[in-house]
């Protein structure tokens, strides 16, 4: 599709597989590379579709589908999908006579039997097709037109500047990469005027700040210094070609990213540092538009080499030296991680890249009985996946909405006997009667219930 030879493609495939946030992603249970490989296979089928046969429509349409019902991020694929699609339907429409109807037809069987399941359970389970009622908008950025000229003036500047990423650099490396591009941007925003440290417009009052160090974590990692040169190279490269050979596949390709990242920064709610993973979805898209074999100069080819050798040292130091799961810890390694995941119990691994959750976590799990019924009420964001046990046994009933917990028959009815608290939402001035706390730290409540 894009004229790339074996060895080219081969080594765009290596490439990808090398990014910090692919090799940290690749061993959780986190569904963001699961959603870009859905989401490569859609732009491939849906290229396939106009350029071969139209049966290969039937195929992105259910690709697209699936990525749908996985994640609601894929929602914000969408606008640049369906921008390709325009291209390409315009460019092929007399080759492929019908080919609309024949992809909606598809889509909405693939939608209807596959991807919609999530929203039915939320829909059942909590009232709403996207999870409990208030969800979305929680989820959603600040509502004001001002706010939302302020989220496009600031936002992005923070987005480009995690995305200039020190992960898989090892230390001191890693304190000197971050030390240099604070500098530069630094200088750069204040000569527009342009304040990126702080609290404005970010999620739940997270900091922003030049010289935080981010920790090589599936949540925290992006996709490397060489990965972003690559990328934005690619990107660049692509939007050109695509322009001067009027090529809707690479002009398409380079919109996507456009209207992706505008959706990530309106309709995610604020800046946090964990939003890498997210830009999985079109990685997976501009990763194969990389070419280090146009030409076979002098420099091209060391610029190749130096990036293979690149490549390698980042996916090794990714691998032995990360924080959520490090095989190996070195003296000269100032990590806040000081041990390896050979030595761990099941509570201190969950708990590498957020070690403030340790004793809450052992504490409440020496208080609950196996055999008991427990009841979470607890913010969206804070982690429920614990609590089930390390082999799924322990029952647990979701209170939603929170104010469920006041109505004691409904949690006499449900059998709960003990409910675990953290919430923002003020739900009682008096612990109900028939609660009785049994251990509270550092916002985690843990109730028997009378």
């Amino acid at each position: 599709l894009l004229n790339r030879s074996i060895k080219s493609s081969f080594l765009n495939a290596l490439i990808f597989l090398t990014y910090p946030i692919v090799i940290m992603q690749g061993t959780t249970a986190q569904t963001d590379l699961v959603v870009a490989s859905l989401i490569a296979c859609a732009f491939y089928f849906l290229a396939m579709g106009f350029r071969s046969e139209k049966k290969y429509l039937a195929l992105s349409g259910l690709a697209i589908a699936l990525a749908l019902g996985s994640k609601q991020t894929a929602f914000f694929i969408l606008p640049g999908y369906l921008l390709l699609f325009i291209f390409l339907w315009a460019k092929n429409r007399g080759k492929h006579p019908g080919a609309l109807g024949y992809f909606l037809v598809f889509f909405l069987v693939f939608f209807l039997a596959f991807g919609s399941l999530t929203y039915i359970m939320n829909y059942l389970h909590f009232g709403g097709f996207f999870g409990p009622p208030g969800a979305v908008e929680s989820q959603s950025a600040f509502l004001t037109i001002q706010d939302k000229l302020e989220t496009l003036r600031i936002n992005p500047h923070r987005l480009l500047y995690n995305a200039v990423d020190p992960s898989g650099l090892p230390y001191p490396m890693k304190n000197y990469f971050v030390k240099a591009k604070a500098i530069l941007f630094s200088n750069f925003m204040s000569y527009f005027h342009i304040e990126l440290e702080g609290t404005t417009l970010t999620q739940n009052q997270t900091n922003f700040s030049y010289l935080t160090v981010p920790h090589l974590t599936e949540d925290e990692a992006w996709f490397g210094p060489l990965g972003f040169v690559l990328m934005s190279i690619a990107l660049l490269a692509g939007l050109v070609n695509g322009i001067r050979k009027k090529d809707p596949l690479r002009f398409g390709l380079f919109l996507t990213t456009l209207a992706y990242t505008l959706c990530i920064i309106m309709f995610r709610p604020g800046w946090d540092p964990y939003q890498g993973r997210y830009f999985l979805s079109i990685a997976v898209l501009i990763t194969p538009l990389i070419n280090l074999y146009f030409s076979d100069t002098k420099f091209l080819r060391f610029f190749r080499y130096a990036s293979v050798v690149m490549a390698v040292f980042i996916t090794l130091t990714t691998h032995l030296l990360n924080e959520a799961k490090p095989v190996a810890v070195f003296k000269n390694n100032p990590s806040l991680i000081r041990e390896t995941i050979w030595n761990l119990d099941r509570v201190d691994k969950m708990t590498l890249p957020n070690r403030s959750l340790r004793d809450p976590l052992r504490s409440i799990f020496s208080l609950v009985p196996e055999d008991s019924v427990l009841g979470l009420c607890i913010d969206t964001g804070v982690w429920d996946y614990p609590f089930f046990g390390e082999d799924f046994s322990q029952q647990i009933v979701p209170i939603n909405p929170k104010e469920m917990i006041l109505n004691q028959n409904w949690v006499s009815q449900n059998e709960i006997d003990y409910i675990v608290m953290n919430t923002n939402t003020d739900l009682w001035e008096n612990t109900p009667p028939y609660l009785e706390i049994i251990y509270d730290y550092g916002g985690w409540i843990l109730f028997s219930v009378k």
